[in-house]
């Protein structure tokens, strides 16, 4: 879907070293490879809230000189700029299902199901 979408790459998991990780989930295991795979010096941007565990080794935080940074909300500015940008994005990659369907298809998400990539709950 990423290469759809205009990867230039995409794969299954990461793997190497990174200058910078976003970690848009919030799982312990998401966060505690976003900080494994960093390079010394590397940062880590930790935008996802998925679970409120850490999940990382924090010597190796130290040892190598790596960042955790934060990110939470918007300014309105902010939101206002993101809805005039998603108004001319391709979006047939996004499923519609029924409102009913919801608990369902995110319990499956949560499990580690990995489609839908995104799911439109229609009342």
């Amino acid at each position: 879907m990423a290469q759809r979408l205009g990867a230039d790459a995409a794969a299954g998991e990461l793997t190497g070293e990174y200058d910078v990780i976003f970690d848009a989930v919030g799982a312990a295991v998401t966060r505690r490879q976003s900080v494994a795979l960093l390079r010394p010096g590397g940062a880590a941007i930790w935008l996802g809230l998925a679970e409120p565990a850490p999940g990382f080794d924090a010597t190796d935080v130290v040892r190598n000189e790596k960042q955790v940074i934060g990110s939470f909300a918007y300014s309105d500015a902010d939101f206002a700029t993101a809805a005039e940008l998603v108004g001319g994005w391709d979006l047939s990659w996004v499923e519609t299902f029924p409102l009913g369907e919801g608990a369902r298809l995110f319990t499956s998400l949560m499990n580690g199901a990995p489609t839908p990539v995104k799911a439109l709950l229609s009342p």
